[in-house]
């Protein structure tokens, strides 16, 4: 009884996902300006130092996404390859918000090539591999070089 006390009262004092995008930035103050590497290096680390609270006790209640390709989301076309934090809340029917790391580049027809393609990491106890895993891929490799059209750093409701 007194260690799922404690765990509620630690939980209490985490930060809630709605302020992902300070905490990342008090984490990484120079995130908004790093290149993809770096920023994907520093935002798995935030992710496996850094909890949350305000999540469901389910086991996948805080993830990793990688996921590039070519996409129009209203404004043209564009390359993106992003990491995204996925936070499941605590007493919500499937309520999940969002902590993105997206980076933008001109859609070249060596992008298009690549296709689309996403990965999941389920835990922090994975986080190393998942990070080799996405700096060694395709998406990486084509823009390691790049200057992005635009970079963001967002939090959303899904």
């Amino acid at each position: 009884m007194l260690d799922r006390l404690a765990s509620w009262f630690e939980g209490l004092r985490r930060p809630r996902p709605a302020s992902s995008v300070r905490a990342l930035l008090r984490y990484e103050p120079a995130a908004e300006t790093l290149s993809v590497e770096a920023l994907f290096g520093r935002f798995v680390d935030f992710y496996r130092e850094q909890p949350f609270g305000g999540l469901d006790p389910a086991d996948d209640a805080d993830m990793l996404l990688f996921q590039f390709g070519c996409y129009d989301w209203g404004d043209g076309e564009r390359f993106e390859v992003s990491v995204t934090r996925q936070f499941a809340h605590r007493g919500s029917e499937g309520e999940l918000s969002q902590l993105h790391a997206d980076f933008y580049f001109e859609p070249e027809p060596d992008f298009r090539a690549l296709g689309a393609d996403d990965k999941w990491c389920q835990s922090p106890a994975q986080a190393s591999a998942f990070l080799a895993d996405i700096l060694a891929g395709p998406a990486v490799a084509a823009v390691r070089a790049l200057q992005p059209v635009r970079r963001e750093i967002s939090w959303e409701r899904v």
